[in-house]
């Protein structure tokens, strides 16, 4: 009798741990699941494209102003803006006023980050010496 309630004793406490092991990889999976996919929305920006002409740029507070048929955007901008003219990776601080450019952004809140800042090639200079 006593060697049956070991062998009995031994199956349950076997029987337990599997079955709080089961318990404890299922829950985890399922945690796991619903966390990612509470992240997942926030991963992916939309990215929206405007054409515009730079009203303002302020190097200072990172923000540039730009005219889009007329209505004035708003837009911040960071290190990790790619600011180009012509392909080239230019400073903030060359951007002069009046020149047009497209900007994709991406919106935060009430805040739209500038993402890559393509400024149309700067007109060259008219010659005016006579042939």
């Amino acid at each position: 009798m006593n060697k049956l309630l070991r062998t009995l004793a031994v199956i349950f406490v076997g029987f337990s741990l599997s079955s709080f092991l089961l318990y404890k990889l299922r829950l985890g999976s399922t945690l796991h699941q619903t966390q990612h996919s509470r992240r997942a929305p926030n991963l992916v920006e939309e990215i929206k494209t405007v054409e515009g002409q730079i009203q303002t740029i302020d190097p200072g507070t990172s923000t540039l102003t730009l005219l889009n048929d007329g209505e004035e955007m708003m837009l911040a901008f960071d290190e990790r803006t790619a600011i180009l003219e012509s392909g080239h990776v230019i400073k903030p601080t060359s951007i002069t006023s009046g020149r047009p450019a497209t900007v994709k952004y991406t919106q935060r809140g009430a805040r739209k980050w500038a993402r890559r800042i393509d400024l149309a090639p700067a007109e060259p200079a008219e010659a005016t010496g006579s042939y």
